[in-house]
């Protein structure tokens, strides 16, 4: 799944902030955070790739802010609009504190953003699963690693400013995904033949229980596994497909 859209949510304002050092008034009032927050949190929630809801989505863009400060952002003459529709990663060194990622790895850990994964990762699957089933991923999901790799592609300073959130989130969403059978029985039942019957399923989620291993390797982009698990589950159930 491509999360570069939320994690680019700041990167324009902090490539403006990166030369905009030392032009603090001390006389200008204190900047409105808010219309920062509002923004960003709107286009999070509006997102068709990674929707998150509006508690994560507000909670989320309240972190940043905090962290980035509405003051530089009004002195670099960043628009709340330019804030939350930033679409790119740019190389920053922004005059931000040194302390920034643990700052904001701090702020993160009041919010949850495991819901959302859980919801986008289930959409991409294209699968029909119940919400209790998207609540056993969040609930697996490694939530203090997931903040803390938003809060340093947030903050990173480098080309592959994503890689380490999409690494976090390979890891801990196949743990999460492998505790969870009935959302690995939906995703082989999205794919078969003929009409899906309660028999049907219960075989499936048979050899999915039966087979862990190769359920993680197969999910983990194993293709030979993913193979030789398709191939088990079509001699074992094949008395369970409709016509």
């Amino acid at each position: 799944m491509t999360f570069q859209r939320q994690l680019a949510l700041v990167a324009l304002p902090l490539a403006v902030l990166a030369a905009c050092g030392g032009d603090d008034d001390g006389d200008s009032a204190e900047a409105d955070p808010q219309p920062y927050i509002d923004a960003a949190a709107a286009s999070m929630t509006a997102d068709e790739d990674l929707p998150f809801d509006q508690e994560a989505a507000t909670c989320i863009s309240t972190a940043v802010v905090d962290v980035i400060g509405a003051d530089a952002l009004v002195r670099a003459e960043v628009t709340p609009e330019e804030f939350a529709g930033a679409g790119t990663f740019n190389l920053l060194a922004g005059d931000l504190p040194d302390d920034a990622p643990a700052l904001l790895r701090d702020n993160l850990g009041d919010c949850d953003s495991a819901e959302a994964v859980s919801s986008a990762f289930v959409t991409e699957l294209g699968i029909d699963v119940t919400p209790e089933d998207v609540a056993c991923i969040a609930g697996g999901l490694d939530r203090q690693a997931l903040n803390d790799a938003l809060a340093d592609s947030f903050l990173a300073t480098t080309d592959d400013a994503g890689q380490g959130l999409q690494d976090i989130l390979e890891t801990t969403l196949l743990d999460a995904v492998i505790a969870c059978p009935r959302v690995i029985t939906a995703t082989f039942l999205a794919q078969a033949p003929g009409t899906v019957t309660p028999e049907t399923e219960a075989c499936v989620s048979t050899v999915v229980e039966a087979n862990p291993d190769r359920v993680r390797a197969a999910f983990g982009g194993d293709a030979a596994a993913t193979e030789a698990l398709g191939t088990e589950i079509g001699a074992s159930c094949a008395g369970a497909f409709g016509g």
